[in-house]
């Protein structure tokens, strides 16, 4: 039987092997955490896409378990990703509240809000606010994000914009 691992399950591993977390970062893993950071506040937060050749390599994967696609692709790939993000939600912020780097590898947890102002697939605008917390672990090579892993908990956002209701209080 084939299991799979998923993203929640990665950290604590990778935490074990120490992949990521433990001692204090060596000058090239406080580096790849500044460039993970601004890609952060730069592309995704002020939608500045005009960076995106400065921290991303040309044939970049983002994995993921939700949104429109399971991987996006390359750098046109990721600018149309985040323009349609931001066009769904044109608030849309994203901070950083935890983050490690272990040579090649940062992780971080998000902060994610935005207002829902357009379609998001097939659920129309809401108008309504979404808070969300995001588990991101970036690759990097050479001083450019390579590869993404993001997971969020998509049940909470479609119940926070009234796609979904919320789970009813047993009465035992």
């Amino acid at each position: 039987m084939r299991r799979s691992i998923s993203l929640f399950s990665l950290i604590p591993a990778l935490l074990c092997m120490g992949i990521i977390g433990g001692c204090a970062g060596t000058p090239q893993s406080e580096k790849n955490k500044l460039i993970v950071q601004r890609f952060i506040d730069e592309m995704w937060s002020a939608g500045n896409l005009a960076v995106a050749e400065e921290l991303i390599v040309p044939d970049y994967v983002q994995h993921s378990q939700a949104g429109p696609a399971v991987e996006v692709t390359g750098i046109e790939g990721l600018k149309k990703y985040i323009e349609e993000n931001r066009a769904t939600f044109p608030d849309y912020q994203e901070t950083i509240e935890i983050i490690f780097a272990e040579g090649d590898y940062v992780a971080h947890l998000d902060i994610i809000t935005g207002t829902q102002e357009g379609e998001m697939g097939s659920f129309p605008p809401s108008g309504k606010q979404m808070t969300l917390h995001a588990i991101c672990i970036e690759r990097l090579e050479e001083g450019k994000i390579a590869e993404t892993w993001v997971a969020w908990d998509n049940i909470t956002v479609l119940t926070q914009l009234g796609f979904l209701s919320p789970p009813q209080e047993s009465k035992e």
